[in-house]
């Protein structure tokens, strides 16, 4: 553009000496308009005009073309990978990087079908997690040390996984990174880490925690009346996990369970207690599930023994 410049104001310069000359020239009547223009150079003129205007629009393009190479995200995030390098020529529909927002983490939680009851999760796929206001402590460790996040349900992907059989969750963590500068740099959560994930599920009341070995086939289990006569109970097993089981329904408060294993008898069999202690003492092996009083039996010795 400024060589274009300089051959412009040079035309113009020409231009005015070749004016002077022509004007001392005493035949310069004598000549047609054409060679006139010629003489004082005004085609050269129009010649370094147009190149200046070609060269104005080159730059204008230029400019354009290196608009294009700039790529602004719409939001706070780091460059995950990229595709192209300086004086690559990108094509339309090429890919150029992968880049991922950091205003918010998002971790998919796959939940088994079996324990889907436990959580608060919308009826429908209309539903939200919104209202219910999950929360999620998510855990990881590094040197050693053990970081925690708080993260919260905010939606379900709604369909079950055909292999594992389980419904992914998705949680969120505000500002992983700390960009806020409301919390230690060091305990981010960068993109990627393996976490632990404490989800809070629904409180179930009334439930009656007791060892699982006193589980009899199908779901009996052994109750002494106020006769003291050994009865079959039929209960509904909500979980079991360890040495421990959750019982639902089939138990009320008073009732006396026989957690002597005393071989096989039959239901109205006279027996004896040698002990009784309360429900909580029967289940302390380290379950945090509350669970409502009831007397538990033990030392239990049969009057009777029939035979099945």
């Amino acid at each position: 553009m400024a060589l274009a410049r300089s051959k412009l104001a040079q035309e113009k310069g020409f231009s005015k000496v070749a004016l002077i000359e022509w004007e001392r020239r005493h035949n310069r009547d004598s000549l047609d308009s054409p060679s006139r223009d010629l003489a004082l150079r005004k085609p050269q003129i129009e010649e370094a005009k147009a190149q200046l205007a070609s060269t104005l629009a080159q730059l204008e393009q230029a400019k354009s073309n290196l608009g294009k190479t700039k790529f602004t995200a719409p939001y706070r995030g780091l460059v995950k990978s990229k595709n192209v390098d300086i004086s690559q020529y990108v094509s339309a529909g090429s890919e150029v990087a992968q880049t991922f927002a950091i205003d918010i983490a998002e971790i998919r939680l796959p939940v088994g079908e079996s324990q889907l009851a436990y959580l608060h999760l919308p009826d429908d796929f209309t539903g939200s997690l919104e209202k219910i206001n999950a929360s999620v402590v998510l855990t990881h460790t590094v040197d050693e040390k053990i970081y925690t996040h708080q993260a919260y349900l905010t939606r379900t992907e709604g369909v079950l996984d055909a292999g594992s059989r389980s419904l992914y969750l998705v949680a969120q963590v505000p500002d992983p990174y700390g960009l806020d500068d409301t919390r230690n740099k060091s305990s981010m959560l960068r993109i990627g880490t393996f976490v632990h994930a404490q989800i809070q599920g629904r409180t179930i009341p009334d439930l009656v925690e007791l060892p699982r070995n006193i589980l009899r086939p199908g779901n009996n289990i052994w109750v002494v009346d106020s006769q003291s006569r050994l009865q079959q109970r039929k209960i509904n097993v909500l979980r079991t996990g360890g040495e421990k089981m959750l019982i639902s329904k089939g138990l009320a408060d008073g009732d006396i369970v026989s957690l002597t294993s005393i071989g096989p008898v039959l239901s109205g069999t006279p027996v004896s207690i040698g002990s009784i202690i309360s429900q909580q003492d029967a289940s302390m092996l380290g379950s945090e599930t509350k669970a409502i009083p009831a007397p538990v039996a033990k030392d239990i010795s049969a009057d009777q023994i029939g035979g099945v």
